[in-house]
């Protein structure tokens, strides 16, 4: 969907959620959001952004998540990321 030298937005093959569901990471390794380079961190914010936009530009709205820690369903690390979804759930 969007791809830059540093961030990387896909459509996951099952989308799980809604109409749109976005995936949006960095390029490189971080272990949580909470390590992630604050510059690498502006670059993935840009493409979330830009991605959000579109979705609310075709649905009319979306929600923008991110889970750290425990609170994920599954209980194991993943990389920081965003999900862009259309919020029809």
């Amino acid at each position: 969907m969007i791809e830059t030298d540093q961030v990387l937005a896909f459509r996951p093959p099952d989308p799980g959620f809604g109409v749109e569901h976005v995936i949006v990471v960095p390029k490189r390794h971080a272990r949580s959001l909470l390590e992630l380079d604050p510059v690498l961190g502006a670059r993935l914010l840009e493409v979330v952004q830009a991605v959000a936009q579109q979705v609310v530009s075709d649905h009319g709205g979306c929600q923008v998540l991110t889970t750290l820690g425990d609170e994920h369903p599954d209980r194991r690390p993943h990389p920081p990321m965003s999900d862009v979804r259309d919020g029809r759930d």
